[in-house]
């Protein structure tokens, strides 16, 4: 479906009108344009999440669960696409954090809200580390070397924060959150590096000198990327051993669109650490919202195909045309809260023959014959007859109104 309302299309017109649309001026060097192209490469092959506002408010309720409750949500949560958009209106989520944050009767009062200076849309890229390197080798070789020196790169997801501010511009940190499915230690982050950058050599997170630096920076990870506020009313002994069980399985990056407005002198040395903490301020708690959003995905839940109008209004932006891309929409409907609701597919022909389309990445539940559940993940696929044509999904996530 061609939509109106999305931050994608406004990203995707960004990058051919880079002066106009970004924040800032695109560094002038003679890695930018690779690393411009690469990350709209990537953007255009991405999966599309738009969540819809009550889905949002319930995502938000349920991010303010107990800690440990948190934790166990982490392994659950696993990206459902190798490579995914996901965008929400920011506004939504803000009315929605400050109205429960109220109704907690909290010691410290809470700031009033300022929506008109507050940003407008948020998108994450998110991007398992072991494609990233694929899409960015120039080499078969040099990707086969950098996966070697990175065997958590299969279960590990990058994630790459953009923002619509007030006045339309976009704008992003210098840095991403970096979270894996399992521990990882912190050698085998040092020896990897975590993260390749446009130029093809390695670039390191902040402060990751030492062991003892990355270890703090790990720290820092876990306490910005599921929030202060957050950790600041959950504040007991048992909070700090899931704190520091966080932190085993987070890092920092530089984000993927970095080395196109800044050069590696301006965000190392004497500036890293300040650009640091304005990444994790700008991001900070996002990365608890995003393990709800996954973890509400990966519910057992039946998916409903559904018949959308084509909208045909075309939307100018600084007299450039908005880039238009219909496309089929799946609505993903959250079971009631007492029980799984099982749906009706709306899609006829099931028995027919199907074009190819990319089947998500799920959990899947096998019965044992002594009654054991078993949980075992299917990874995304290719699925179809690419002789029908191709299928791309947009996914349109929203609560079911229903319980």
């Amino acid at each position: 479906m061609d939509r109106v309302d999305d931050f994608y299309n406004e990203l995707l017109l960004a990058f051919a009108m880079p002066d106009r649309m970004f924040w800032r001026k695109l560094a002038k060097s003679k890695h930018t344009a690779r690393n411009v192209a690469v990350v709209r490469n990537g953007l255009m092959k991405a999966d599309r999440f738009f969540v819809s506002d009550e889905l949002v408010e319930e995502a938000v309720k349920m991010s303010f669960m107990p800690p440990h409750k948190i934790l166990e949500l982490v392994g659950f949560a696993r990206p459902c696409m190798h490579n995914m958009w996901i965008e929400w209106n920011e506004r939504v989520r803000i009315r929605a954090v400050h109205k429960h944050l109220s109704s907690l009767n909290l010691d410290k009062p809470i700031e009033p809200l300022d929506e008109e200076n507050e940003a407008d849309k948020v998108g994450y890229h998110i991007w398992r580390l072991e494609e990233f390197y694929g899409l960015m080798g120039a080499h078969e070789a040099s990707t086969k070397r950098k996966l070697e020196y990175t065997p958590h790169a299969e279960n590990s997801y990058v994630y790459f924060n953009y923002t619509k501010q007030p006045n339309g511009k976009v704008i992003m940190p210098v840095h991403a959150w970096y979270l894996a499915i399992d521990e990882i230690e912190t050698d085998e982050l040092l020896a990897s590096n975590t993260y390749v950058g446009a130029d093809g050599k390695f670039i390191r997170s902040p402060d990751v000198a030492t062991h003892e630096l990355h270890e703090k920076t790990r720290e820092l990870c876990a306490y910005y990327g599921f929030g202060q506020t957050y950790w600041g009313i959950n504040d007991s002994r048992r909070t700090k051993k899931v704190r520091d069980s966080l932190k085993k399985q987070m890092s920092m990056s530089y984000h993927e669109l970095t080395y196109s407005f800044y050069t590696p002198d301006e965000v190392s040395g004497a500036n890293q650490n300040e650009y640091f903490r304005a990444s994790s301020l700008s991001m900070d708690g996002d990365l608890r919202f995003m393990v709800c959003l996954n973890a509400m995905i990966n519910y057992p839940h039946f998916v409903i195909q559904k018949e959308s109008p084509k909208v045909y209004q075309q939307r100018m932006i600084h007299g450039r045309r908005m880039p238009r891309n219909e496309l089929n929409v799946l609505e993903l409907e959250l079971p009631k809260p007492r029980g799984v609701t099982w749906y009706t597919k709306k899609f006829s022909n099931v028995g027919s023959p199907k074009r190819r389309h990319k089947r998500r990445g799920h959990d899947r539940y096998i019965k044992l014959k002594d009654g054991t559940i078993v949980r075992k993940w299917i990874e995304e696929q290719w699925v179809g007859n690419e002789e029908l044509g191709t299928i791309f999904h947009e996914y349109d996530l929203k609560r079911s109104n229903d319980g």
